[in-house]
């Protein structure tokens, strides 16, 4: 699989991990910080490839969930991949009893180093953020700030 728009070759190199998991799983989570160190995110590529959108959560957001972010983010794509016709912004979907809601990000799109490394500012973002015990109501949160 042929990745752009990264043509420098240390980066190239760089993203060889990245590329095989997508290559075997469809999708790779990073887990990383903003460039202040101020908060911890996790972040998906190569769903674009599958003309889908990218997520980004905060690490901190679903700390309580059974190992974590990493874990409600990989069950969420999954999940997300396997629906007919998509999925988009402002939707709620249901993980192990934890309900989330996806709303648009494009200005976290910096913060997604990998991704953007892999698809320039070519891609749609959407923030996984926790709603309370129904999808339909908010929990307090904070938005993925760029510092």
């Amino acid at each position: 699989m042929y990745y752009l728009p990264c043509t420098d070759p240390e980066i190239i190199q760089m993203l060889q991990p990245y590329r095989q998991q997508i290559d075997i799983n469809g999708f790779c989570l990073i887990h990383d910080s903003d460039p202040c160190k101020l908060q911890e995110l996790c972040y998906t590529a190569g769903l674009t490839d599958r003309g889908l959108p990218e997520l980004i959560a905060r690490m901190e957001d679903f700390a309580g969930f059974p190992q974590g972010t990493p874990m409600l983010m990989a069950q969420l794509v999954v999940k997300l991949r396997d629906l007919e016709g998509g999925y988009a912004g402002d939707e709620a979907y249901e993980v192990q009893g934890t309900w989330v809601r996806l709303t648009d990000q494009s200005l976290h799109i910096p913060l997604c180093g990998i991704t953007l490394a892999m698809y320039g500012s070519d891609y749609r973002l959407l923030q996984v953020r926790p709603c309370a015990a129904e999808p339909s109501t908010w929990k307090r949160g904070h938005q993925i700030g760029l510092n």
